[in-house]
């Protein structure tokens, strides 16, 4: 043997184990020496962030804004011969094209009032709010299972603030719904708006005398046909002028000025003024309109 030595026995090298497929009497159980790790199953249906963690490692990696979520939705789109998502809610339908659920439960749309007439636990229970004058949050996973079935015309108030609900539950006035946006309006709020507008209601909205208030103000209008509430050059007027009088501080109008599309003559006023006037400085005059849904509003505007 070249540079071998015959009297050597061939010895395992210390740590490498027998290749021995048999199994010995009084030997452990080789199934039990390790875990035995099974695939793990794929779900019917997806939450975005588990399939998220699943394939990027992160539960944020399929978010909305991001490269990847842009593309995979473009992809299922595609598939499905769709057009490309244009806003949020077309993205989360698209989603759910595709067995995946996006977050349906950490978002909420704050109600008042809200009396559906379908007949399962959920309109009961809404109803059953209602008439104990309690205010109500409903996620998208909700609304997607409620009756939103209301009488023909109903007269819907949306408020930009949740103190304007507030208020309304703790004076325990008013029998018509009070939907709140809590600012910019989210997919939740909208969903339940359209909703409400399929059924036929109608709106009347109120938000805060400022630039962002104004553009809110004309995106509800466009959406949903809504008639200002209390939201025109003369009530912009009284409560500044009002405001002036109880000595209260006064914050300044800052930014671009935004068209006011329902009242030409909004705009120009709060420019003049410059005083931006916020939802809870009209709040009594909203309760007052939410307690007799009647009335005439120096603007005359009805509620």
């Amino acid at each position: 043997m070249v540079g071998g030595d015959p009297t050597r026995r061939h010895t395992r090298p210390p740590g490498l184990a027998h290749r021995d497929h048999g199994h010995h009497p009084g030997d452990p159980d080789p199934g039990g020496a390790l875990p035995r790790h099974e695939p793990t199953p794929t779900p019917a249906t997806w939450g975005r962030g588990e399939l998220a963690t699943r394939t990027t490692g992160s539960a944020h990696g399929l978010d909305d804004g991001t490269l990847l979520s842009r593309l995979v939705l473009r992809g299922i789109a595609l598939a499905r011969g769709v057009e490309s998502p244009a806003d949020a809610p077309a993205r989360r339908a698209l989603w759910r094209m595709a067995s995946v659920t996006p977050d349906e439960v950490s978002s909420t749309v704050l109600t008042y009032g809200l009396r559906p007439t379908g007949g399962t636990w959920r309109e009961r229970a809404l109803r059953e709010r209602a008439d104990h004058h309690m205010e109500t949050h409903l996620t998208l996973r909700e609304l997607r299972a409620l009756r939103l079935e209301v009488p023909p015309r109903t007269r819907v108030h949306v408020c930009e603030n949740p103190r304007v609900v507030e208020a309304a539950a703790d004076t325990g006035g008013g029998t018509e719904p009070l939907i709140c946006t809590s600012g910019s309006a989210t997919t939740v709020v909208l969903t339940l708006l359209d909703a409400l507008a399929a059924a036929g209601c109608t709106f009347a909205y109120h938000g805060d005398f400022d630039w962002p208030g104004i553009a809110l103000a004309n995106r509800i209008r466009h959406r949903y046909a809504a008639e200002p509430w209390r939201m025109r050059a003369a009530d912009y007027e009284y409560l500044a002028t009002r405001a002036q009088l109880h000595g209260t501080p006064q914050i300044p109008l800052t930014g671009t000025p935004t068209d006011a599309e329902w009242d030409p003559e909004l705009t120009p006023t709060m420019a003049a003024l410059g005083i931006a006037l916020h939802e809870e400085a009209a709040l009594d005059l909203l309760l007052e309109d939410l307690g007799t849904s009647v009335g005439t509003h120096p603007s005359g505007d009805s509620p």
